[in-house]
Order: structure tokens, then C-alpha cells, then sequence
């Protein structure tokens, strides 16, 4: 009896299989289409920043993070720096102005990087976001990134600049 009823289970466990064996062989499943080719990412130009010439200023905002940081400082050509960081010292400001050759250091940097558009964002939960603003005498620029868009949009070594500006100017 014990043999009958495993063999009545292999059976049924078989059947559904050969099944689908027999299906498929006389009703062979249609290739499936060739899937198009991947349509190119557009590729944006990279767009040079404003020159540090004449009467300029730049504002710099660090914000996010794990701690949920909200840094900012502001420099104008005169090489003065207004720092604010509203997670530590909310409403309180710091002026200090920058040595003539941070002020080289920096518009070679603004001369020498140009912005380049991510393609899709980055979506990063946890990042720093830099939104950086420069309002020079042939133009303005405005942008925000992440620290998964930063390295691939131009601008890392001006942003870097500016965050360890940031971060050890005026304490």
C-alpha cells in the first residue's frame, strides 16, 4: 500500500511537469524580440562659472548629513567672509576676511572649473548637499549637489576649497 500511495504522488508531481514539457513542444513560446539599443545619454555641455572680476560675491551653504548640518558663508571680492552654522551657534555670525592669497587660490579655482550636469539625480538620503551661488561681473551661477554628484560635475576642487573654508575660517 505504502508503495501505491508514493507512487500515485510521484506521479501527480510529475505530470504537471511532463505537462509543461508537452505544452511547450507543441506550442512553442514566441523569441523574444531584440530589445532596442539603449538610447544615449544626452551629454550637457559643461557651463563655465562667472570670473572673479570687478565686484563678485559667493555664497556657499553646506546643509544634511547624518547630524543635519546647515552650514553657510558668504565671501565678496573685498576678501571679507561671513560665516553662519545654525546646528552650533544658531544666529550667531562670524566676519573674518581671507589672505590675499586664499583670494588667488580661489578665483584660479572659479577660473579653472566648469560645471557639468549630472544625468539623473543621485537620490542620496544621507549626503551633504552644497549649494553654491556665484553672482560675478559677466554672469551668475547657481547650483546644488550632492556628495554622490560632486565628483563627476566639475566642480570638486572648488567645492572642497570652500568646504575646508567652511569648516576652519573664524573658529
Amino acid at each position: 500500500m505504502r508503495k501505491l500511495i508514493l507512487s500515485a504522488v510521484a506521479l501527480l508531481v510529475a505530470l504537471p511537469l511532463l505537462g509543461c514539457g508537452v505544452f511547450y513542444s507543441v506550442f512553442p513560446t514566441p523569441a523574444p524580440s531584440p530589445s532596442p539599443l539603449p538610447s544615449p545619454v544626452p551629454t550637457n555641455p559643461a557651463q563655465k562659472l562667472p570670473l572673479l572680476s570687478g565686484e563678485w560675491q559667493i555664497r556657499f551653504t553646506q546643509t544634511g548629513g547624518i547630524a543635519g548640518v546647515f552650514r553657510s558663508m558668504e565671501i565678496s571680492s573685498s576678501g571679507e567672509v561671513k560665516i553662519s552654522d545654525r546646528t552650533t551657534h544658531p544666529g550667531e555670525e562670524v566676519v573674518t576676511h581671507l589672505t590675499a592669497e586664499k583670494l588667488v587660490t580661489l578665483s584660479d579655482l572659479v577660473a579653472a572649473n566648469s560645471f557639468r550636469p549630472a544625468s539623473m539625480p543621485s537620490g542620496c538620503a544621507d549626503c551633504f548637499i552644497f549649494d553654491l551661488q556665484i553672482t560675478g561681473a559677466d554672469g551668475n551661477f547657481q547650483v546644488q549637489l550632492d556628495q554622490v554628484e560632486l565628483p563627476d560635475s566639475g566642480l570638486q576642487p572648488l567645492i572642497d576649497f570652500l568646504a575646508e573654508l567652511l569648516n576652519n575660517t573664524g573658529k
